[in-house]
Formats: C-alpha cells, sequence, structure tokens
C-alpha cells in the first residue's frame, strides 16, 4: 500500500477508496456446511442437522470466498492479478494505467483514467453495494468511529529513527484540531527521544525542530490564551505549546507535498 501510495504521488495519479458493504455475505460455498442441532431443540429429530444456506460471517472461509469471488470479477472485466501481491490487480489500455488495491473489504483505486475508475466504481457497486469513499484522505479518516490518525516520523542526521501512525482516541470537531493531536503525540515522541539520546551522551548542539504543514495547528501551539475553539482539547494536548514556551523545541512549517509523515495515514 505505500509503495502504490507512493508511485501515484510521484506520477501524480487519482486516488479513490472504497469500502464493500456486507463483504462477506457475497462469498458463495462451494461445499455444504453443517450446524449440530442446538440442546433442547425437540422439533427436528437427533439425528437431523440444519444446512447453512448463505451466511458466511463466523466462518473462516468467509474472507477467502468474497476474495474470490471479487477477483473472479475483476478477471472478467480485464484486470490481471499481480503473481507477486495477490491483493493486487491492474488493468492497462494503450494510454492508461489502473490499479486496484484490496485489503479484506477495504479498497484503493488508483490511476490516470478518471473515467476508468468511475467505470469499475459501477460495476462493485452493481455486484456488491460500496460505499464510495471519495478521494483517499490524513482527517476522521475512519468512517465507523471517524477518528482520525496520527502519524510522525523522527530523523536523526538523514537517518529515519522511530516512525508511528495510530488512530486518535479521542473524534476530532476539525482538521485543525486532528493535526494539534498528531503534533502532541510528535512532541511526546521527540522529548522520549531526548531522554534517551542524553543517556547515550548525545547533546543536540540546535534546537530540536518538528516539521507541521498545519499552519492552524501550528498557531494553536504558539498562542497562549485559550478559546472557543480550544478550551475543550485536553490538558495534554497543550503540552506542545508549554515545550515552545520553555523553548526546548520549535515548529516550523513545511508544506503539504514535502510533509514525509503523510504516507503514514
Amino acid at each position: 500500500m505505500r509503495l502504490l501510495l507512493a508511485i501515484a504521488s510521484i506520477k501524480g495519479w487519482f486516488l479513490h477508496q472504497l469500502d464493500v458493504n456486507n463483504a462477506f455475505l457475497h462469498g458463495e460455498l462451494q461445499e455444504d456446511v453443517y450446524m449440530s442441532i442446538p440442546e433442547g431443540v425437540t422439533t427436528l429429530k437427533p439425528n437431523q442437522v440444519c444446512k447453512l444456506q448463505k451466511s458466511l460471517y463466523g466462518l473462516k472461509q468467509a474472507s477467502r470466498k468474497w476474495y474470490e469471488k471479487l477477483t473472479s470479477l475483476l478477471i472478467t472485466e480485464g484486470y490481471t492479478q499481480s503473481t507477486t501481491d495477490y491483493s493486487l490487480f491492474t488493468f492497462h489500455s494503450a494510454s492508461h494505467f489502473t490499479a486496484l488495491l484490496v485489503y479484506v473489504n477495504d479498497i484503493i483505486l488508483v490511476g490516470t483514467d478518471l473515467n476508468e475508475i468511475n467505470r469499475i466504481k459501477g460495476i462493485l457497486d452493481t455486484k456488491f453495494k460500496i460505499k464510495d469513499l471519495g478521494l483517499l484522505n490524513d482527517w476522521a479518516g475512519c468512517f465507523d468511529t471517524r477518528k482520525s490518525t496520527s502519524g510522525y516520523c523522527f530523523f536523526l542526521g538523514s537517518s529515519l529513527i522511530s516512525w508511528k501512525a495510530k488512530k486518535q482516541t479521542t473524534v476530532s470537531r476539525s482538521s485543525s484540531e486532528a493535526e494539534y493531536r498528531a503534533l502532541s503525540s510528535a512532541t511526546c515522541e521527540l522529548i522520549w527521544l531526548t531522554f534517551l539520546m542524553n543517556d547515550l551522551k548525545i547533546q543536540c548542539s540546535k534546537l530540536l525542530v518538528i516539521y507541521c504543514d498545519s499552519q492552524s495547528a501550528m498557531h494553536i501551539a504558539s498562542n497562549p490564551v485559550f478559546h472557543e475553539r480550544t478550551k475543550h482539547l485536553e490538558i495534554d494536548c497543550h503540552m506542545v505549546r508549554e515545550k515552545i514556551q520553555q523553548g526546548l523545541l520549535r515548529l516550523l512549517l513545511i508544506p503539504t507535498e514535502d510533509q514525509l509523515a503523510d504516507c503514514l495515514t
């Protein structure tokens, strides 16, 4: 997934995301599955069994059967399954390229031709009923909980030494708040790294820097006044502001297209 997103970013491809409704109900069993009669049922003879017809939920075959049906459909529509990674399907034409990546019931569509992306979306919706989540996008990324994902990465010189992507514990009211929560998480990691470096007898000759691509989050961090938009935030989030005031770190603005941590979210 990270490789696909990186290539899409470099080449400027379209990026869309889908979610399949009740994915495991779409698989079809080729064999009969049986269930023992529960104790206390007297309307059936003891040696009779109830045959399960359609519901695959709870069966270990569920994900495999759903995937087999999806694979069959995509191949029928002209897509080629990768032999390197079976969850990747690609579609080539004379002038266009489309890639479809599957993770259980989540699908990422990447490519150069928006018409083909819309075409395969329509086919998938007809066959399986999908949620079209639109363009792939760092705020309220989880459509079940509406929680955002924090992502950060730290470098010592040119060496990547720490990185993390984790769903936030609370729902943010705006993208600015989500970015500020991510900033708070990154600050905690940075402080821990400084303690670790002190134990290793490494002294920083320059002020520690966190690069942030959200001007509004930086404004919240540098503003000493709690106002209506920030007073509901937990106190520990405002540790960022405290560390800046103490002169332990500084924030620098970075363009979104240059923000390396975005690949984690």
